[in-house]
């Protein structure tokens, strides 16, 4: 006769959506052509993300304030504003200086713009145009696949 065992399961951690199991992070997206923020929000959206999408920079400072985003993915050029004087802005407040950020320069334009910005260690640049698969990997160095995966924050915080 065999016993019958209750097995008590501590609640895992939220994950980095806000407590959303599905999800694994939020993207905030700052692209202005429309036709790239889309296919972004619905590649991102596919894979089990949620995202933000913001086409001007004026917004973008607070946005992030406020819904404090697991990624930044920035277009370097903005019709209001270029993208290295809107990642300046971000490393400079101290509530947005530590969300990575994706830059996406145009190819012609990357190598002269990046040059002048310092990135920090967690920040990346793809140029346009770009690969999604490779898109993706670089979301994943930051934001990874399975949140709860060795080495990741929340396995960590176990």
């Amino acid at each position: 006769m065999s016993k019958n065992r209750t097995a008590i399961l501590k609640d895992p951690p939220l994950p980095p959506s806000g407590g959303d199991p599905r999800r694994k992070g939020l993207i905030l997206i700052v692209e202005d052509d429309p036709d790239i923020s889309k296919m972004l929000r619905i590649y991102f959206d596919s894979q089990g993300y949620e995202t933000v999408i913001e086409k001007l920079s004026a917004n973008v400072v607070e946005i992030a304030i406020q819904n404090l985003p697991d990624m930044i993915i920035l277009a370097m050029s903005l019709p209001d504003d270029e993208g290295d004087q809107l990642y300046g802005a971000l490393q400079a407040n101290p509530k947005t200086q530590q969300i990575p950020v994706l830059l996406l320069p145009e190819e012609e334009e990357a190598q002269g713009k990046l040059d002048a910005l310092d990135l920090k260690e967690n920040d990346q640049f793809i140029s346009k145009p770009f690969d999604i698969e490779k898109l993706k990997q670089a979301v994943e160095r930051v934001i990874p696949k399975d949140p709860y995966a060795p080495g990741s924050i929340l396995w960590q915080a176990k």
